[in-house]
């Protein structure tokens, strides 16, 4: 790739993270993300089956394969809200 070429993707490879787009971006993807986490907190959690009792020995119990699922679909979710957001 030529010089030219190189110096007009820099910043798209290297961004300026100290630069006011920079964090406009994170602050938004941060937002996006919370919100995303908010909604399956108060909607979806409360209505699957309550976690399993810590085992002795340990400080918290296990995912059910339900929650699991949820907090993956929940994380892809906020995920294409970040993309649509941002590149559509």
């Amino acid at each position: 790739m030529c010089e030219r070429g190189r110096q007009y993707l820099r910043d798209w490879f290297t961004p300026n993270y100290d630069s006011a787009h920079y964090k406009s971006y994170q602050a938004k993807k941060k937002e996006l993300e919370a919100a995303e986490k908010v909604r399956m907190d108060a909607e979806i959690l409360p209505k699957i089956e309550p976690a399993q009792p810590p085992p002795p020995g340990r400080r918290w119990a296990r995912k059910t394969e339900k929650q699991i699922e949820i907090e993956r679909a929940s994380r892809k979710t906020a995920e294409k809200n970040v993309h649509d957001y941002f590149l559509n």
